[in-house]
């Protein structure tokens, strides 16, 4: 009985130690979870009435790097950022009203004619799959390979949202607005 007693506690340390945890991921100061930024060119948002910085994935063409769009009515709520073709979002301001990502569940879940795979969530942002849903059926989700991100920051007392455009993005996309997201940084 020892050796099988022994066996069992050198086995879970084994097997604790070949998975990892939390140990292993780096950390910022305050004990978050550190954001992989390599690839990443910070974009200050002041020039487009919005006092944040945040990082975006550096896009290579054949003629060089994309600069990233920033589209933004003065004076207006919504602020409409892309990088290339592949990599785009839209940033809300929502005033006074908070809890934005859970009212977000709330109207996914209203939907009839979808059926939503949260993939992700972390803090003040979810990755999800949205799929279609006919006849009582949910389409193949190894077919489907178009996600959703949408976040939430906030300036003083104004909350803001973020989130991926209509369309989705690819998994790699989605993840790097995921981190986009999470490199917020509001100015002082």
């Amino acid at each position: 009985m020892k050796k099988f007693a022994t066996l069992i506690v050198v086995a879970s340390i084994g097997f604790f130690t070949a998975c990892g945890g939390e140990e292993d991921m780096p950390k910022k100061e305050g004990g978050e979870e550190q954001v992989d930024l390599d690839g990443f060119e910070e974009l200050p948002m002041k020039e487009y009435d919005l006092n944040i910085s945040l990082m975006l994935p550096t896009k290579e063409t054949a003629v060089g790097t994309v600069k990233p769009q920033v589209d933004h009515e003065d004076g207006g709520f919504k602020w409409v950022v892309s990088v290339g073709p592949t990599f785009g979002f839209t940033i809300e301001d929502f005033g006074s009203e908070g809890n934005l990502i859970q009212r977000h569940k709330e109207r996914l879940a209203e939907k009839e004619f979808f059926h939503v795979e949260y993939v992700q969530e972390e803090g003040n942002v979810i990755l999800y799959k949205r799929l279609l849903k006919y006849d009582g059926k949910v389409e193949d989700t190894e077919k489907k390979n178009v996600y959703f991100v949408f976040g939430e920051f906030q300036i003083g007392n104004v909350n803001y949202n973020i989130k991926s455009t209509e369309e989705g993005l690819f998994k790699p996309e989605a993840e790097e607005l995921m981190n986009t997201i999470k490199s917020i940084k509001v100015n002082e």
